[in-house]
C-alpha cells in the first residue's frame, strides 16, 4: 500500500534493508529476473560487472565483450591505449576507468539512427569536452552521449548531432564532478530525448542525424581533446527508440544494479521495488530519503 499524507507525529518504523545481491523467490517460481537480454533490439550489452567479458592486458582491458548476441566487442590492441579495469570502482563493482588522455576502446559496431543508449558512468575531474560513446564520422554524425566540462563550470551531460560538421542542437543538463550517473538518449526518426536518472533532462528535440558508422568508447579517436576521464559501468544499446515501459524497466535494472535506486523519480515504478530484477522487495532508505517511509507492516508512505 502507498499512502500520501502529512505525518503530524513521530512514527516508529523499521526499514526494510535492501538486499545487495540478487535474491530468489521474489519474482514468482521459476522466474528469472529481467535483464537487458529481455529487451527487443537489443544490439550492444557492455556490462563491466561481469568479469567473463573482460580481456586483460595486465590491469588494463584490451577487449570488452559484447553480451547482446551481436559480436560486437570492444576492443584496444595498442597497451597505452587500454583502460584499467577497477574493482569496486563504481557502488563497490567493477568498472573500466579511462584516463581523458589516450584510452579508448574500439569497435566495428554501426550506431543506427533511430537508436537508445544508456549507461553508467562517472566524470573524474573531466577539463575539457568527453566522448562517452563516439561515432566515427567524417562530414555526418553525432554524439548520442557526451560528457563534457568547461573549465569555469561543472561538467554538463550533453548530447549533440551534427550535419556537414555543424552542430545543430545540444541538450545539456548540469552534474556534480565524481557523480555516478544512470543517464542515455532515445531518437525515434522525430526527436532527441534525453533522460538523467529516470527523468527527462530536456524537452525532445527535432534533429535527422545521419551517417553513423563505428563507434568508438571513451572518445573520439582523431581528436585528442574529446577524450573522457572517467569510470563507465554499463552501457545498454538498442537499434530502435526504446518504448517508456521499456525505458523504465531498463532504468530501474541499472539503478539498482549500480546502487542508485534513491536517484530514481519518486513516481518511478522501480524507485522502491527492485524484486523484478530479483533484487529485495524495498531498498533501504537514506536519512536524505526524507518524503519516504516505510513502516513495520512494510507499508510505504510519502510524507
Amino acid at each position: 500500500m502507498i499512502g500520501i499524507g502529512a505525518v503530524t507525529a513521530p512514527v516508529t518504523f523499521a526499514v526494510a534493508e535492501k538486499v545487495a545481491a540478487p535474491v530468489t523467490g521474489l519474482i514468482g517460481e521459476g522466474a528469472a529476473a529481467w535483464t537487458p537480454a529481455d529487451l527487443t533490439g537489443l544490439a550492444l550489452w557492455l556490462d563491466a560487472d561481469d568479469a567473463s567479458t573482460i580481456t586483460l592486458n595486465g590491469s588494463d582491458v584490451s577487449q570488452w565483450d559484447d553480451k547482446s548476441g551481436g559480436g560486437n566487442n570492444a576492443s584496444q590492441a595498442t597497451a597505452a591505449f587500454q583502460p584499467a579495469y577497477v574493482a569496486s570502482s563504481i557502488s563497490g563493482k567493477s568498472a573500466l576507468e579511462f584516463d581523458g588522455s589516450d584510452d579508448t576502446l574500439l569497435t566495428s559496431f554501426t550506431i543506427p539512427d533511430n537508436h537508445t543508449v544508456f549507461y553508467i558512468a562517472r566524470s573524474d575531474g573531466q577539463t575539457g569536452t568527453g566522448s562517452l560513446l563516439r561515432p566515427v564520422w567524417s562530414s555526418q554524425g553525432g554524439d548520442p552521449t557526451l560528457v563534457g566540462s568547461g573549465a569555469t563550470r561543472d561538467p554538463t551531460l550533453q548530447l549533440d548531432f551534427y550535419i556537414l560538421s555543424t552542430r545543430i542542437t545540444s541538450v545539456a543538463n548540469s552534474f556534480l564532478d565524481n557523480e555516478t550517473l544512470l543517464a542515455g538518449s532515445t531518437y525515434d526518426g522525430v526527436a532527441l530525448s534525453g533522460f538523467k536518472n529516470g527523468s527527462p533532462y530536456s524537452t525532445p528535440l527535432a534533429v535527422s542525424p545521419s551517417g553513423f558508422s563505428s563507434a568508438t568508447i571513451g572518445g573520439d579517436t582523431a581528436d585528442v581533446t574529446r577524450r573522457f576521464h572517467g569510470a563507465i559501468g554499463e552501457i545498454v544499446m538498442l537499434d530502435d527508440a526504446i518504448s517508456p515501459t521499456d525505458r523504465q524497466k531498463l532504468e530501474g535494472y541499472l539503478a539498482w544494479k549500480w546502487g542508485l535506486a534513491e536517484n530514481l523519480p519518486l513516481d518511478h515504478p522501480y524507485r522502491v521495488d527492485g524484486s523484478f530484477f530479483g533484487y529485495g522487495s524495498y531498498r533501504a532508505f537514506s536519512p536524505s530519503d526524507s518524503d519516504l517511509l516505510v513502516t513495520s507492516d512494510g507499508d510505504v508512505f510519502i510524507v
